[in-house]
């Protein structure tokens, strides 16, 4: 069962990190503005951000927690956050956040329900043309790209993004990429897979994989076409178990011995 630990959990620790980057670019918008602020003004903002988010969160109270341990995770959280814009600083090309936490409505095979993106960004390319990149946040330790792959996806968010999400309600008719952002202390990185790009940014810090606009049309329909059969194995009661826990147990690690397929 749970194993009892000090502190706020890794899933709240995550929320909180999301809502205090969701709270920033609410207001900050552009990669101009980004540069603009003076450092002492940028940190001030991403205090601001990480107390609220602390302040609102659900998860999260002095009563249960203590005042100390709270002072430390806005410290964490801010350290961290001013680290993970500082990275964003060395991005080739000018970008806007266009959305920031943004909730549409996914339907595939009859179903519909909510969705909430972390964030899409129109990047402001060198050959004139804006393209559109969804981003989600990882804050845990491994980000494995692969999980993307059409003919192992284990890592679905991204793909229903771009391919079964209404995107229209946010003036995008086609993304152009989809990006996972590891903010985790000491290993910042973009992974990005994308039409038009060998990387947001130059050097360390990404891993990508540039596809021709053929190849980024045949990625999002072999999406569609896992997506949909999943959907259809879903509906159909197909409850096949893929004994992957290093894949899949996340923060459920308490519940690896009532796994027993793999004493099988």
């Amino acid at each position: 069962f749970p194993t009892i630990s000090a502190g706020l959990t890794g899933a709240v620790q995550g929320n909180l990190i999301h809502d205090a980057l969701n709270l920033f670019w609410s207001t900050v918008r552009t990669s101009e503005k980004l540069h603009s602020l003076a450092p002492a003004r940028l940190k001030q903002k991403v205090s601001d951000a990480v107390v609220q988010a602390i302040e609102e969160s659900k998860d999260v109270s002095e009563a249960r927690h203590g005042r100390n341990l709270l002072a430390l995770e806005r410290f964490r959280i801010s350290d961290l956050v001013l680290s993970w814009l500082e990275f964003e600083k060395q991005r080739v090309e000018p970008f806007e956040v266009v959305v920031a936490e943004g909730a549409s409505i996914c339907e595939i095979e009859g179903m519909s329900f909510k969705v909430r993106i972390d964030r899409i960004d129109r990047v402001s390319c060198s050959d004139g043309q804006d393209r559109f990149v969804i981003i989600d946040y990882k804050t845990g330790q491994i980000v494995d790209m692969r999980a993307l792959n059409s003919d192992r996806l284990t890592a679905p968010q991204l793909p229903l993004y771009a391919t079964f999400t209404d995107l229209k309600r946010f003036g995008i008719d086609t993304p152009h990429g989809v990006s996972l952002a590891k903010v985790f202390s000491g290993d910042l990185q973009f992974h990005l897979r994308s039409d038009w790009a060998e990387g947001l940014m130059e050097g360390k810090g990404v891993e990508s994989s540039e596809l021709s606009a053929m190849h980024w049309a045949g990625q999002l329909e072999g999406w569609r076409k896992a997506l949909i059969s999943n959907a259809k194995g879903f509906l159909s009661g197909e409850s096949v178990l893929s004994y992957r826990p290093h894949e899949y147990l996340g923060n459920h690690e308490h519940l690896e011995p009532l796994m027993r397929l793999g004493d099988t």
